[in-house]
């Protein structure tokens, strides 16, 4: 038995690396746990840091740890990325796949408190629960960031008036969940929430002008779309997804999920990756999973990899080292 259990560790060995504690910013503190990341993602690095992420954050949450180097490294290569336009004139977007216990929601935040300092004050962050809405209150205040964090449509419809939203409604992080993306309108004008959530983006200027951030935050519930099928076989959420990117083209999309990449099929919603369309590796999604499928295993490793030297995809997780099971 103790000969299994050496081989069982020697081949997670063979799988995962060690995650290399690096200072982005000064008084950067290393993440409070073990982490790790894919053999196939450890031999690559990422590209170099020119993003002025220090600009932004408060000094304390860096130095106090509120923030982790792992944590910043992901919020700096996101803000990186946004700074990109891909050949159709649409903002690229960023892919965070950490697992549970890396702190996804304190990156997201920090995302959202660098677009802030920058004078953008408008950020939409989907999720699949609104309970979901005090984690992100918690996870903004932690860092130092009292935006105020709008509970969705429904709060927008409290708030509403002869003259257009309550003055507290009109900026800030707008909460929203998947199903209500996609759900019916309410009040005198009926527009569905899909076109109230894009005008409340938009403030007093087109949607195509829109700059903020479009969290996508277990988008992995945007799956089940192939471009090429009929109406009815795709999803309602991920049609909408879709129709708020090519909406909103220069917002700044974050991706976030530990299984968005599980099956390649599900990946047609990840427009802001940058990997189809025209001028761009891939003409069509089709082809771009066609050859990946066909490939197997080692070109899902090989784009995965590629991804990250680009500066679009981190995926980190914790690791089982000295864990115990009862």
């Amino acid at each position: 038995m103790a000969g299994d259990d050496d081989e069982e560790l020697n081949s997670a060995a063979e799988v995962y690396s060690c995650f290399r504690h690096i200072e982005l910013l000064p008084g950067a503190k290393p993440h409070p746990g073990n982490v790790v990341e894919s053999d196939c993602l450890a031999t690559v690095d990422l590209p170099p840091a020119v993003f002025p992420l220090a600009d932004s954050l408060p000094s304390e949450a860096v130095t106090e740890g509120r923030l982790s180097s792992l944590q910043l490294q992901g919020v700096l290569y996101a803000c990186q990325r946004h700074r990109t336009l891909l050949p159709g004139g649409e903002r690229a977007g960023f892919f965070i796949g950490d697992a549970a216990g890396v702190g996804k929601g304190r990156q997201i935040a920090a995302i959202i408190l660098d677009s802030l300092a920058r004078g953008r004050p408008r950020h939409l962050w989907l999720s699949v629960s609104p309970d979901l809405a005090q984690d992100a209150r918690r996870d903004l205040l932690a860092i130092g960031c009292h935006a105020r964090v709008i509970d969705g449509c429904r709060q927008l419809d409290r708030s509403a008036t002869a003259f257009g939203l309550a003055k507290d409604c009109r900026e800030g992080v707008l909460f929203n969940t998947y199903a209500c993306l996609v759900s019916g309108g309410s009040g005198a004008s009926r527009k569905t929430r899909l076109e109230q959530l894009i005008d409340w983006c938009s403030g007093d200027s087109a949607p195509a002008k829109f700059d903020g951030c479009l969290v996508l935050d277990e988008c992995h519930r945007a799956k089940h779309f192939l471009p090429d099928a009929k109406e009815a076989a795709n999803s309602k959420v991920a049609a909408a997804v879709i129709e708020l990117q090519q909406r909103l083209p220069l917002a700044r999309v974050v991706y976030c999920s530990a299984t968005g990449v599980s099956e390649l099929k599900n990946l047609a919603y990840m427009t802001r990756l940058g990997l189809w369309g025209p001028s761009r590796p891939f003409a069509s999604f089709q082809d771009f999973r066609g050859l990946l499928e066909r490939r197997g295993l080692a070109a899902a490793e090989m784009l995965a990899a590629e991804l990250k030297a680009t500066g679009v995809y981190v995926a980190r997780g914790l690791s089982f080292r000295d864990a115990e099971f009862a």
